[in-house]
């Protein structure tokens, strides 16, 4: 799961010629991933395509949920991959929104719900892209495609909290405790860039997931 966002995130801020910061180091080192930003793919260790079973980084990255439901075993597990589902499913509603076509793997929406998605944004219609979500996020609200990703977002977060503390003592606590990690990651990069561009503060506070 880390090592597929990290090479992710390194091969774009190579390819913009951005700072590249990792989520939370795995398998690949510091370093593996500083070669990988000088080098580019060809830098990738042997083992990581392979152990994805996919031909490619970009095949990797849209099999990563999927990827990361096949590796989870033992007790505790099945709210976590529940976790798992909900971030795909968020993920490619984002990318329907937004009227992309290349969808991640290892949700539980189907196609047919998507195409729905993208034509009511599409139109403006997020009431009715609402109700096609709640089936997935439970009640979910939103005026356009930021509101909306936010309030699927903070549902997540919610179930990601479930994961851990219903499943005490167990593997799924701890990767429940990682996922609210990965959380509060994301929510100090988000001050960070409000910080950088001098946002204010009431419209960082609406964008963030606690």
């Amino acid at each position: 799961r880390y090592d597929v966002e990290n090479i992710r995130r390194v091969l774009f801020a190579r390819e913009k010629g951005e700072e590249f910061a990792p989520l939370f180091f795995a398998n690949l080192s510091e370093k593996g991933l500083e070669r990988l930003l000088k080098k580019g793919e060809k830098a990738l260790p042997d083992w990581f395509l392979p152990l994805c079973g996919c031909k490619n980084v970009k095949e990797a990255e849209l099999k990563r949920y999927e990827i990361s439901k096949r590796a989870l075993r033992g007790k505790g597990v099945d709210r976590v991959i529940k976790v798992i589902e909900m971030e795909a499913d968020a993920r490619n509603a984002s990318i329907a929104m937004r009227g992309g076509s290349a969808f991640y793997s290892g949700g539980r929406m189907r196609k047919e719900v998507l195409k729905r998605i993208q034509e009511r944004a599409k139109e403006g219609r997020y009431e009715e892209v609402c109700r096609l979500l709640r089936p997935y996020f439970g009640e979910v609200s939103g005026s356009d495609a930021v509101t909306v990703e936010i309030a699927m977002e903070r549902r997540i977060n919610a179930e990601r909290k479930h994961a851990f503390y219903r499943s005490i003592l167990s593997f799924g606590a701890l990767l429940g405790f990682l996922m609210l990690k990965e959380q509060e990651v994301e929510n100090l990069r988000k001050i960070a860039l409000s910080k950088r561009y001098g946002l204010e503060e009431k419209a960082v506070e609406e964008v963030l997931v606690l």
